[in-house]
């Protein structure tokens, strides 16, 4: 639990990443003493457009204003109980423990049962908690809705985050009683950026994201969103290239996104990741770094064979990693799926292998990842 007065830093990392990547995060801190360098600090461990691991230092203040924000936007006090479905080393959990602590409201754990996500367990502890607010990401909802669970009648809302939820599982959780409010949010901006209304959910229409009222956003040329906010990030620091550098991205107050968004009278209508940046049940994956780890594989067990990797649309996981191979040795794939699914976050491993006769390229090589999409889908 996070001391919210305390000027000590914390430092959050998924445990679920590899041991050394884990290492090597924890020796950049330690090597160039930023936990004292940068007081009352969180320090999130996440990955960057580059794909390599790094630390997103989010100051407690940061964290707060937009847990305030997001207390006003939902109009919640004391008298409301949060069920927590969401991993504390993500800003998603770590902004309900926030939004608690300055409402005053019940902050219950939801229990991990074999540190699996059980969608029936969870709707039996909304009950027993008598929840009013919760958060999910997209395939949370998908798998509820799949066993068609209905919500206890105290749950007033549940926010959507960590993906873009589908239309089509929208209107189906609101059939059911599910009072659903899609967000956008980020590392960065310390949790929620914009959320539907309250009001929306009087509606029959798939909600706009109002910007929280902590938050001035904008579109740059490009159409990427940047964002003005005083729960934005400190800084980043990576451990390659440049280690034990903190790198401070904003530029005259704004943080440039490499998310491309559509705005109408200051709402959000649509997001797109960037290109090579995607959510897989609510976690973000970087092709480039995934593309990278399968070439290493490639190397070492001296894979002659043309193989490439693409995320396909996946109706539960919101995107799913498949591999797409040309004449290979059965052996040797089967080695090579084995140590790429070693390396990476289990959400990133590889769903299904493709055998083709070619993997369509450019004239420089380059995988023409548009056109391997459309084969494989």
């Amino acid at each position: 639990m996070i001391d919210w007065h305390s000027q000590t830093s914390e430092v959050l990392i998924n445990p679920r990443l590899p041991l050394a990547i884990r290492n090597a995060l924890i020796s950049t801190l330690e090597d160039n003493n930023h936990l004292n360098h940068l007081p009352g600090h969180v320090w999130i461990a996440t990955s960057g457009s580059s794909g390599e691991s790094k630390f997103v230092a989010l100051s407690k203040e940061a964290i707060l204003a937009s847990a305030a924000a997001v207390n006003r936007h939902l109009q919640s006090n004391r008298h409301d109980v949060w069920l927590n479905p969401l991993p504390m080393f993500h800003v998603g959990g770590l902004g309900i423990s926030a939004r608690c602590f300055l409402s005053g409201a019940t902050l219950v754990s939801y229990l991990f049962k074999e540190h699996k996500w059980n969608p029936g367990q969870y709707v039996d502890q909304l009950n027993t908690s008598k929840a009013t607010l919760s958060s999910m990401v997209p395939t949370q909802i998908f798998d509820i809705i799949a066993l068609k669970l209905s919500p206890p009648p105290s749950l007033r809302a549940v926010i959507v985050g960590g993906g873009v939820l589908s239309q089509e599982l929208y209107f189906k959780a609101i059939e059911m009683g599910w009072n659903l409010l899609p967000s956008y949010g980020l590392t960065e901006c310390s949790s929620q950026v914009a959320t539907a209304s309250l009001e929306s959910l009087q509606t029959r229409e798939y909600p706009r994201m109002k910007p929280l009222d902590h938050v001035t956003l904008s579109l740059t040329d490009e159409h990427f969103l940047k964002i003005k906010s005083p729960a934005l990030l400190t800084g980043y620091l990576s451990t390659i290239p440049n280690k034990g550098l903190l790198h401070h991205p904003k530029v005259d107050g704004w943080f440039i996104t490499e998310d491309i968004g559509e705005l109408q009278n200051g709402e959000i209508i649509s997001v797109k990741r960037g290109e090579h940046f995607i959510k897989i049940a609510g976690e973000s994956i970087d092709l480039i770094h995934l593309e990278r780890v399968l070439e290493s594989i490639m190397l070492s067990t001296q894979s002659t064979f043309d193989a490439a990797l693409v995320a396909l649309p996946d109706e539960r996981l919101g995107h799913a990693i498949h591999l797409a191979v040309v004449q290979s040795d059965a052996i040797n794939l089967k080695e090579l799926v084995r140590q790429f699914d070693l390396r990476v976050l289990p959400v990133a491993r590889i769903k299904q292998v493709h055998h083709l006769t070619s993997i369509p390229r450019s004239s420089l090589n380059k995988i023409l990842r548009k056109q391997l999409q459309e084969i494989l889908s």
